[in-house]
This record gives C-alpha cells, sequence and structure tokens, in this order.
C-alpha cells in the first residue's frame, strides 16, 4: 500500500486478482475507483504486479478484491 500511495492523491481504486501460492499476483484488473482509466490506474496495477505475497500451499486464490485508497 506505500508504494502503490506513490502513484496518486485523493482516490480510490478497487481491483481484482488471482494469488498465485508462489506468492505473485496475476490477472490484475482495475473493476471500479476514481482512478480507473487514469495513469493512477497503471501505477497501481503495476505496483500489485511487483509485490511480493507470503508464499503458501495449495492451489492459486482468485477473485481477490482489494480497495487501494489513497
Amino acid at each position: 500500500a506505500s508504494k502503490a500511495a506513490k502513484c496518486g492523491k485523493s482516490g480510490n481504486l478497487v481491483v481484482s486478482m488471482t494469488l498465485t501460492s508462489s506468492g505473485k499476483a496475476k490477472n490484475v484488473t482495475a473493476i471500479s475507483g476514481s482512478f480507473k482509466g487514469t495513469p493512477t490506474e497503471k501505477c497501481i496495477i503495476t505496483v500489485v504486479k511487483k509485490h511480493s505475497f507470503p508464499e503458501f500451499s495449495g492451489a492459486d486464490v482468485s477473485g481477490i478484491k482489494f480497495n487501494y485508497k489513497l
């Protein structure tokens, strides 16, 4: 979230993603929010794709939604 905060000010973006067991986000897409369709959307999606989440055992988890509020 702190890296995404550098993307813009005063708004939000709801993203949907699949989290792989290796800790990577894939299929990251914007669903809604004031930053949808803006350069800030692209910045936040890039940050999410580059982030390393904790690894876990089992199948990938799809349909994860997160609201980035800046």
